[in-house]
């Protein structure tokens, strides 16, 4: 198992992220750490915890969409791939940061020829931690572009708030008014009318690649996957050393509050700890 990756970063690259929020990186896992996910992945789905959501659910069809999240620890397979793989040093350099703390898994499971879009969001918006932090998104299988997860290059340096979506069982996208967001914007319809005002990208994929973007970049999902193919994928969170704990308006999603009291770790602390592991530092 790699633990770089198998093409260097460049600093082209990592100029890259910081202007646009996003970028795919090739060859960065190898097929040995896909085939731990996929050990991982089919234990997870067999054991979910209370945060599992199924975005899209189709009885008659069979067609579902299965999110979960999980602490860094709680799976061994993630365990080793937050820990041991490329992904650290990634996060760390892409953020210019002193360290990288591991924040949580989350996955992501669609049965083939599963059409449920992602809504568009920016995910640090339901996180409980502020400040610079980054998501490393990885699939097993081959994401063409058709159905590639979206991004809108420069929107994490968009000033202010959009409002909250839905992620509930078949209501996804649904935007709610919350407390303390009354200034919030609403969402644009990227999907639709709004989508020829926007520069968006999205990119055909291949199993070791993985996307690398800030928590404030507009993204989602463009779904359509086509009939007979699946797709499993893993989102890692990175936090730096700047993040801190916070209760964001609307309560966090996953709420891990709770679960880091129980570590001694506190709102205004920096999350590192057992639970959410400082995996990399610069050197």
């Amino acid at each position: 198992m790699n633990r770089q990756p198998m093409i260097p970063i460049s600093d082209e690259q990592i100029a890259e992220y910081r202007r646009t929020g996003v970028i795919m990186l090739r060859q960065v896992f190898d097929q040995d750490w896909l085939d731990l996910l996929a050990r991982g992945m089919a234990y997870c789905v067999a054991n979910p915890t209370w945060r599992m959501h199924n975005y899209a659910l189709n009885e008659a069809t069979g067609e579902r969409f299965f999110y979960d999240a999980f602490k860094i620890r709680d799976v061994k397979e993630f365990e080793r791939f937050g820990i041991d793989s490329p992904m650290a040093e990634i996060a760390g350099r892409m953020m210019g940061a002193k360290s990288a703390t591991a924040f949580y898994h989350t996955i992501f499971v669609r049965s083939p020829g599963c059409g449920a879009r992602t809504p568009w969001h920016r995910d640090q918006t339901g996180w409980c931690a502020n400040g610079n932090g980054l998501s490393i998104w990885a699939s097993i299988e081959a994401v063409p572009r058709s159905s590639a997860l979206e991004f809108i290059p420069g929107s994490h340096l968009w000033p202010g708030n959009f409002k909250r979506v839905t992620f509930n069982d078949n209501d996804l996208g649904r935007m709610r008014d919350v407390p303390g967001m009354e200034d919030a914007k609403p969402m644009p319809d990227f999907f639709g009318k709004d989508r020829h005002k926007y520069e968006i990208v999205g990119w055909d994929m291949q199993p070791g690649d993985c996307l690398v973007f800030h928590a404030r970049t507009m993204h989602g999902g463009a779904g359509n996957l086509p009939p007979g193919m699946g797709r499993r994928t893993v989102s890692t969170q990175w936090l730096s050393e700047e993040s801190r704990v916070v209760q964001p308006p609307g309560g966090a999603d996953p709420d891990w509050i709770e679960d880091l009291a129980k570590y001694g770790i506190k709102i205004g602390d920096h999350p590192g700890s057992d639970m959410c592991p400082v995996v990399w530092c610069a050197s």
